[in-house]
Formats: structure tokens, sequence, C-alpha cells
């Protein structure tokens, strides 16, 4: 090959190592989606449990009022 194919291999190469460089911090962001994301479905599981048993108490609240 040519120098100037070679020096342009090595341009390519060094800008893609920066490239892989600068998307590092991102993956360890991303690797930690699927536990915020089954966080948050656990959470929003209770609160609709927590929704339920508040109306189940606000039921019961006023059946004892009525009686």
């Amino acid at each position: 090959m040519s120098d100037a194919i070679l020096e342009l291999l090595r341009v390519i190469q060094s800008d893609l190592a920066g490239v892989k460089a600068d998307l590092r911090p991102m993956r360890a962001q991303l690797d930690g989606l699927p536990l915020i994301n089954r966080t948050v479905t656990v959470i929003q599981q209770e609160v609709r449990a927590l929704k339920a048993a508040f109306n189940d108490f606000a039921l019961t609240v006023r059946e004892l009022q009525h009686d």
C-alpha cells in the first residue's frame, strides 16, 4: 500500500480510538438503564397496591359511618 493510504488508515484508527473513549461513559450509563427500568416498574406496582389499599380503607370507613 502506498504511504498516503497507510497514513489515512492510521488517522482513521486514531479517530476511532477517540470515539470509543468518548463513548465509554455513555456505555456505563446505558448499562444501568435496565436496573432503573426494573426499579421504576416495582415502584409503579407498589403505588398501585397502595392506592387499592387506601381505596379499600376509605370504603370501610364509609361503611362504618353509615352503620
